[in-house]
């Protein structure tokens, strides 16, 4: 499992290396397209996503991503959810991830959970100006993480928080898919959607937030799973006779049997 997902990861880097330098652009996205550019998928339904190419990264060698979008977040109060599903089929990865979020306006922390099938795998408050990232490893894939990532955030003057969304799954801290949900405004004044830019609107004394209706998310329902809880510590990868490269040395049948209880979503 370990090496075909080296091989795998390596051929999309590759491939999208590639797309930066202008080698065989079009060849390379088509393939990266087809191979991953339904990655992400809507929870309720099952229907994936059709991603794109987005080579518009902030600095000038910044790798190409693939972006999805169209899925909504569920709000209430001052807390939303957004959840999205990830299929990565290469390497046979598919889990629901969910991220739930409140917003205290009175000490400017935002509380932030990660959910993976239904569980949740990681929990923290961060600061509502600048957070960093919220990342976790993907179960059995120690070189992919799934990252939660906030941005375009303010704290217009009223306590309300203006923030964008972005679920990121990374390979060695570079964005590869990113599922971009739509911004949202959340405190005293209520819940509305939130166009990028809004915030300096705001700051002019306009206005253009559109009242937010609340979705209720209802995941595709499966069997739940059972997992205990573990830190996400990951050992230096090494290699070794056909074992797993996961700096164990349990055979793959072993470590088979006992993954379902060394990851905590």
């Amino acid at each position: 499992m370990d090496v075909k997902l080296l091989i795998c990861l390596s051929g999309f880097f590759a491939v999208t290396m590639a797309a930066r330098q202008g080698h065989a652009y079009f060849n390379s996205t088509a393939h990266a397209l087809k191979v991953y550019g339904h990655s992400y998928y809507n929870p309720m339904t099952g229907e994936p996503l059709q991603g794109t190419i987005d080579d518009t990264g902030r600095l000038p060698f910044a790798t190409p991503k693939i972006s999805f979008r169209g899925l909504p977040c569920a709000c209430v109060d001052s807390s939303c959810g957004c959840c999205a599903g990830l299929n990565i089929s290469a390497i046979k990865f598919d889990r629901r991830y969910c991220a739930n979020f409140t917003y205290d306006s009175s000490q400017l922390t935002i509380d932030m959970k990660v959910m993976m099938n239904e569980n949740e795998i990681y929990k923290t408050s961060v600061s509502a100006r600048n957070p960093p990232p919220v990342c976790v490893p993907l179960p059995y894939v120690p070189v992919l993480d799934f990252c939660l990532r906030l941005y375009d955030l303010s704290v217009p003057e009223g306590g309300n928080l203006q923030t964008c969304i972005d679920f990121e799954t990374r390979l060695a801290q570079s964005p590869l898919l990113v599922m971009h949900f739509n911004c949202v405004r959340v405190g005293s004044q209520g819940i509305s959607w939130v166009k990028p830019g809004d915030a300096e609107a705001d700051a002019n004394g306009t206005d253009s937030a559109t009242p937010l209706a609340v979705v209720n998310i209802q995941p595709v329902p499966t069997t739940t799973e059972v997992y205990d809880e573990v830190n996400f510590e990951v050992a230096d990868s090494t290699e070794s006779d056909g074992y797993a490269i996961n700096g164990t040395t349990l055979s793959p049948e072993e470590e088979d049997k006992i993954g379902e209880h060394r990851f905590t979503g």
